[in-house]
């Protein structure tokens, strides 16, 4: 899945921004086909973000189940003969997504994108209304895991459930990367794949370029390579090759230098789509118990970290020279 860039062939509408939000708080919004119509008793709700982190709610923030997104928005009158695609950045976990009422994709899962073809779906030049159902539900089958655990006794509501979990932070949940629309040629570039190599002081890049559409044998691919500055370094015909870049310069963590590899399909003489990918040189391998970047031993100075705590926060605030006042945040 390429990400989402804008060419000369290829635009993208953003759809991130305030959107129609509803808890769910029986959970049978499905059953009772609210995607059908618009939402009622909607509150607003900013895209991307944690809905969890929004209100001042309890109720939303610890909700248990479904939430629901709405929005409208119009499809111009250029894209007609383009393919378009909604791209979805993350839905944390579970996610059903409908257009105009018809469900058009379902994904689980809710740290990665994904994306579906609208054109079937879509109302050219007229509003459309995009629905999506985000569920926050963990169980043993996601990441991370999780379990519902029910209550059934005197000292809890009837029905009354909580959402467990084997890790160290809030389950925070929602609409959490960008909505995007995006275009490209029925014939299309879907895919590019890169490896490099190093030799002394020359670079390798090696790609592979996946075209998809009812007219891909007809097309040709042009690859070209740039470096940081626009110049053209090496261009090859054809869906796969490799090409050698002298003195090249290594991607590394103190210089994280990108070349630009441009790739164009050619439909009768005349380029039909084009994608860019940013291309830095470097090999990563693993000998024993070391991690080597470019054939050097790296020290890895820290790995997934977050900020998320229950201890209470001290700020000071320096007033002035004789006083302080000191906040505290629980």
């Amino acid at each position: 899945m390429l990400y989402p860039r804008e060419t000369r062939t290829r635009e993208i509408k953003d759809l991130s921004g305030i959107w129609r939000f509803k808890v769910d708080r029986e959970n049978k919004g499905y059953e009772q086909r609210w995607f059908e119509k618009p939402l009622e008793d909607a509150i607003l709700m900013p895209v991307p973000s944690s809905y969890n982190d929004i209100t001042q709610d309890e109720s939303i923030r610890d909700h248990i189940g479904d939430v629901w997104y709405e929005r409208t928005f119009y499809i111009p009158e250029g894209w007609k003969d383009k393919r378009i695609v909604l791209r979805v950045g993350s839905a944390t976990h579970h996610a059903r997504v409908f257009l105009n009422g018809e469900e058009i994709a379902q994904n689980k899962g809710g740290f990665l994108p994904f994306e579906v073809e609208i054109n079937k779906f879509a109302q050219i030049g007229c509003e459309n209304r995009l629905t999506i159902v985000v569920n926050n539900i963990l169980d043993w089958s996601c990441l991370p895991p999780g379990f519902i655990r029910e209550y059934n006794d005197p000292m809890h509501p009837e029905g009354y459930k909580t959402q467990e979990y084997l890790f160290d932070f809030f389950n925070y949940s929602g609409i959490h990367r960008p909505v995007l629309l995006y275009t490209t040629s029925k014939t299309y570039i879907e895919d590019i794949k890169i490896e490099t190599q190093i030799e002394g002081q020359k670079g390798i890049v090696c790609f592979k370029v996946a075209v998809s559409g009812e007219k891909k044998d007809e097309c040709q691919i042009a690859v070209a390579l740039y470096d940081k500055e626009g110049k053209q370094i090496a261009e090859i015909e054809g869906p796969e090759g490799m090409i050698e870049v002298e003195d090249a310069i290594f991607w590394e963590p103190s210089n994280p230098y990108l070349y630009k590899l441009n790739v164009t399909l050619i439909q009768d003489g005349k380029a039909i789509d084009e994608y860019y990918l940013p291309v830095g040189i470097r090999t990563v391998e693993v000998k024993g118990k070391r991690l080597y970047l470019n054939g050097k031993p790296v020290y890895l100075k820290g790995l997934a970290k977050h900020e998320d705590s229950d201890i209470s926060v001290n700020v000071n605030i320096k007033m002035n020279k004789k006083s302080k006042i000191k906040m505290y945040k629980k």
